[in-house]
């Protein structure tokens, strides 16, 4: 069966032909995870190769492979257990929606 355009049995037509980039779309989950991590790799690995590094591409595509990796742990072992974790605080009432925001006079020491 086609996908119709907008209506209830599907998604827009458009959006089929991004069914076989799943890999793409996972990785798009975790982007800015990816974002976050790779400085810390980055200086973890200038700290053991050196200069080294700026002049080796096999090197610089392991660490984007070891940021890959850690923002692909980070995400499953911390961020979508905090989720979780909020998400059922949220839903039986111990944590409002209004606890997770930050004002000036949330902040201990400061007025």
């Amino acid at each position: 069966m086609k996908p119709s355009p907008g209506g209830a049995s599907g998604p827009p037509a458009h959006f089929a032909a991004l069914d076989g980039l799943r890999g793409l779309l996972a990785f798009g989950v975790i982007s800015y995870t990816v974002y976050l991590s790779h400085w810390p790799v980055l200086i973890v690995m200038e700290r053991i190769w050196g200069k080294a590094l700026g002049s080796n591409p096999p090197l610089k595509l392991a660490g984007i492979a070891m940021a890959t990796l850690a923002a692909w742990a980070l995400t499953v072992l911390v961020e979508r257990p905090a989720m979780r974790l909020a998400a059922g605080r949220l839903a039986d009432g111990r944590l409002r929606k209004a606890d997770l925001a930050v004002s000036p006079g949330s902040v201990k020491g400061r007025q």
